[in-house]
């Protein structure tokens, strides 16, 4: 019985983890209230999880340690790409629903530029959360990470879609995905993201083999 209770269980290694998640998450939450500083909160997400899986006790200072230091930066990247993320969705809702079906053309480039949106918002937080680098580049390199890495990218995509969808056409599952995402869902999500990125995305970018990294 004493075993069960000892912190190396994995029980207690699986509830110190999940209990992580619900303090990252309702901090995240938080602290992206104004809207503007969401990017500055994915990238503390990332710095907490991403690269620091394995630390122990330090979560909270990791995370508001990569907010304060990245926030500049972050907020840079994702303002613009909010901004213009916004805009080309109502540009294809307007090619569907108001114009003329003669014009479905004109959807091929709207979804070009919003898949480098989807890219940018992507990748941009967790190379921010790692690397120092200035914005143009960082931007340069979340487009080439994303078309270098199109099966991570497509599965990111689909996840995000699939939520987006069952979210929006079933009230129920509506209000579950609400409750989830208030729980514990965005720092979650970003320990899935994280563990794609870390095995298969960035040790390409290292120079290391997948099967070496932890």
């Amino acid at each position: 019985m004493d075993s069960f209770f000892r912190p190396d269980n994995p029980f207690s290694r699986f509830m110190t983890q999940v209990f992580r998640l619900i303090i990252l998450n309702v901090v995240f939450i938080f602290t992206s209230l104004p809207v503007f500083t969401i990017g500055a909160g994915l990238t503390g997400l990332y710095a907490a999880l991403l690269w620091r899986e394995d630390d122990d006790g330090h979560t909270l200072g990791i995370y508001f340690s990569s907010f304060k230091k990245n926030f500049r930066q972050a907020t840079l990247v994702w303002v613009p790409a909010l901004a213009l993320g916004a805009f080309f969705s109502w540009e294809l809702y307007l090619v569907f629903h108001v114009l003329d079906p003669s014009f479905k053309l004109l959807q091929i480039p709207v979804w070009l530029m919003l898949f480098f949106v989807v890219s940018v918002l992507l990748y941009a937080f967790p190379l921010i959360a790692r690397y120092e680098e200035k914005t143009g580049q960082l931007l340069k390199n979340c487009v080439l990470i994303s078309v270098g890495n199109i099966p991570v990218t497509i599965l990111f995509l689909v996840i995000l879609f699939l939520l987006l969808d069952f979210g929006l056409h079933n009230g129920t599952v509506m209000v579950v995905l609400f409750s989830i995402f208030l729980f514990m869902g965005f720092s979650l999500l970003i320990l899935i993201f994280s563990f794609y990125l870390r095995r298969w995305v960035f040790p390409k970018l290292e120079g290391k083999n997948a099967s070496s990294e932890d």
